[in-house]
């Protein structure tokens, strides 16, 4: 017999729901409250299916056979609702990844979950884009260096996990680049404020910036009662954030 019951501890934060299950097909679950107590209970879920054509129009398409949830338990850990899994067709042109400072094996796996048409690359010589973590990023080592002056896009993770790899892998195949000097600033940012206020730090020198950038580093910090200043001449004119 079943010893614990399963439900929602407070309503969902979304109302709506889209799961992505391929590049051209998503489900809409417009009730994510019904849907996920539909899960717990081991009901089947009917949610909305479209798809896109080769041409981009979108496209209701006709629902498929219910799915029913398969509640699994392993020894020692939770319940866990299980789903077949999504078959994937390489989408793009193919692309060499050089995986600096990330798990190559852990990429091969993302490429595998998310169908992208994409290689793992040993070396940055004739690869087509960088990933690595933001740690990493932060430091601007050698490699680092070479392939932003070769061009090359820079996916820069918070976490060495499969799903933000596929979240990168999936941008990479749409033509995107995830290497934004703002956003990469600002992160380097949040992570300094993170640090001082968990108190592992004291104060945290950012890496060199423009004015434009700098500014907005200044602002977050404000915003979480820290102080800031700028120190250094340009270009390597920099923020340095502080508690006291």
């Amino acid at each position: 017999t079943r010893k614990s019951v399963l439900e929602r501890m407070a309503p969902p934060t979304f109302d709506v729901l889209v799961e992505i299950q391929s590049f051209h097909r998503v489900s809409i679950h417009r009730d994510v409250a019904r849907t996920v107590d539909a899960l717990l209970r081991g009901e089947a879920v009917d949610p909305t299916q479209r798809e896109m054509d080769d041409e981009g129009a979108v496209h209701i398409a006709g629902r498929p056979p219910a799915r029913r949830a398969v509640a699994r338990m392993q020894p020692g850990a939770g319940l866990e609702l299980e789903r077949p899994p999504v078959q994937l067709r390489p989408v793009g042109p193919h692309r060499r990844i050089h995986p600096f400072g990330v798990s190559p094996d852990r990429l091969n796996e993302a490429i595998r979950e998310s169908g992208a048409n994409a290689s793992v690359a040993d070396d940055l010589e004739g690869s087509d884009a960088m990933m690595t973590l933001r740690s990493i990023f932060r430091r601007r080592p050698g490699p680092v260096r070479d392939a932003e002056a070769r061009g090359l896009p820079i996916f820069v993770l918070k976490h060495n996990t499969v799903v933000q790899m596929e979240q990168s892998l999936r941008a990479l195949s749409q033509g995107q680049s995830e290497f934004d000097p703002v956003t990469s600033a600002l992160a380097e940012a949040e992570t300094a404020i993170e640090a001082l206020n968990a108190g592992a730090e004291s104060a945290v020198e950012l890496a060199p910036q423009n004015a434009y950038i700098r500014r907005l580093q200044h602002q977050l910090a404000e915003r979480f009662d820290l102080f800031s200043t700028s120190q250094g001449r340009d270009p390597h004119r920099r923020v340095r954030v502080f508690r006291t």
